[in-house]
């Protein structure tokens, strides 16, 4: 923390970013990877349009559910997705390809974490998140020399 001090003492008053500046930063910005994760989902269809029992079905699992272990055995047990019988397991998803409603409920989720209930058209999801990873964006192969 001294150190800290003794650095915005000495350079604090020699360095003026404008708005300007930040503003040809953010556009020059390019992203090097997009978020991936490796997800297990618990899916709860409506009844005739209906959400209610399958939101209600969700809130009185997720009080149940503590580990990865007990969300795969309630995935296998009440899960109506074509991933139940492996325990939920979607395998590793881009969060970009993910529905807008399960992007903003895995966001700022942590590993080992499970998601509220998201509401999806026909059906209610809950995730739980294995692990997040990166996909690198634009790739290039670095240089190879065959013979210098």
């Amino acid at each position: 923390m001294v150190w800290r001090e003794v650095v915005r003492a000495k350079y604090a008053g020699g360095v003026t970013i404008t708005e300007a500046e930040v503003d040809r930063a953010l556009a020059n910005f390019q992203p090097t990877g997009a978020s991936r994760l490796q997800l297990l989902e618990l899916v709860l269809p409506g009844e005739n349009g209906d959400l209610s029992g399958a939101q209600a079905l969700a809130r009185r699992l997720q009080v149940q559910i503590e580990t990865e272990a007990d969300f795969a055995a309630f995935a296998r047990a009440n899960s109506k997705g074509e991933t139940a019988g492996s325990g939920g397991s979607i395998g590793w998803q881009r969060l970009s390809e993910l529905p807008e409603a399960s992007r903003l409920a895995l966001a700022r989720l942590p590993p080992g974490g499970m998601s509220r209930p998201v509401l999806l058209e026909d059906r209610v999801v809950i995730y739980w998140l294995v692990e997040r990873g990166e996909d690198p964006l634009g790739q290039t192969e670095g240089t190879w020399v065959d013979y210098a």
